[in-house]
């Protein structure tokens, strides 16, 4: 993995917090929210919503696009070069498994096909790739009927793996990775860091201890989290009210808040580039490049 050599090799960058004047990438504009991830192993972002936009990461040129409709969310595990995209299916939601560079190369979704596909949720609000000891698994959060819970499907074959209890707390709306074995799970009025017991996995006992939380002044919705290693932070982004939060990692105390004004409405996906110090946010009719 040549990619992954040279990107330990780079230096990092830090992000300054300052949110003023951030250029922009326009895209069509549309009701439904936007996510966006980062692949350093091709160079380039992949902004998906109706449709599949791929940039190049340096440029920020367009470099391929296709339709792909209904994507509800998506995530990738760039070093195993693989994405992972959740669409409705009847009732239900399925989640497909692709190679991330055929999809990135392809230009019609009918030359990606998915690797498998298995209906796995009912109201998914957030994804992320766990790596285990021995095997890869994808967990998601499933909100419905205001209950919160995370199903886990082995990322080789998509089977899913139950028997296995995971207590958070309801009306959970974003999911995020924070270390090889901790997620944080953020709810309407509550946002925690759990530390992931894989040996508890199919043995029908509790396989998140909770590190530490923080309740919320106001309940919210928070769409998109994640975690700044550098600065040790977490950032997490709210539709709703229009607004990114900041927190400290250690604490999860809030220690700023950005109210997006003007043109830009409905803040969604969050993504942060670790060697340009920039974050991107998706907003309504693109992204904003913040550095």
């Amino acid at each position: 993995m040549e990619w992954l050599k040279k990107s330990f090799r780079k230096p990092k960058t830090l992000f300054s917090y300052q949110f003023e004047n951030p250029p922009r990438i326009s895209l069509p504009e549309t009701e439904l929210r936007f996510d966006v991830k980062i692949s350093y192993r091709y160079d380039c972002l992949i902004v998906i919503a109706s449709d599949i936009y791929v940039f190049d990461r340096k440029s920020k040129l367009l470099i391929n696009s296709f339709k792909f409709a209904n994507v509800v969310l998506s995530t990738l595990d760039d070093e195993h070069d693989e994405l992972y995209v959740m669409i409705p299916d009847r009732t239900n939601y399925k989640v497909e498994k692709y190679s991330l560079g055929q999809f990135i190369r392809s230009k019609e979704k009918e030359k990606a096909q998915p690797i498998w596909s298995v209906t796995a949720c009912s109201n998914p609000y957030g994804a992320v790739v766990f790596n285990g000891l021995e095997h890869r698994y994808l967990i998601i959060l499933d909100n419905s009927s205001d209950e919160s819970n995370l199903i886990i499907v082995d990322c080789e074959d998509g089977s899913l793996i139950e028997n296995t209890i995971f207590t958070v707390p309801p009306n959970g709306y974003s999911l995020g990775m924070i270390s090889r074995k901790e997620i944080i799970v953020g709810c309407s009025d509550i946002i925690g860091i759990y530390e992931i017991d894989e040996k508890s996995f199919g043995a029908t006992r509790q396989a998140l201890n909770l590190i530490v939380s923080a309740s919320m002044k106001d309940a919210t919705e928070f769409y998109s989290i994640i975690h700044d290693e550098l600065n040790r932070k977490i950032i997490l982004s709210n539709a709703d009210s229009n607004s990114i939060t900041v927190m400290r990692r250690d604490n999860l105390e809030t220690v700023q808040t950005h109210n997006c004004e003007g043109s830009v409405r409905g803040v969604s996906g969050l993504c942060l580039d670790e060697y340009t110090g920039e974050l991107y946010v998706c907003f309504s009719n693109g992204l904003l490049i913040y550095k």
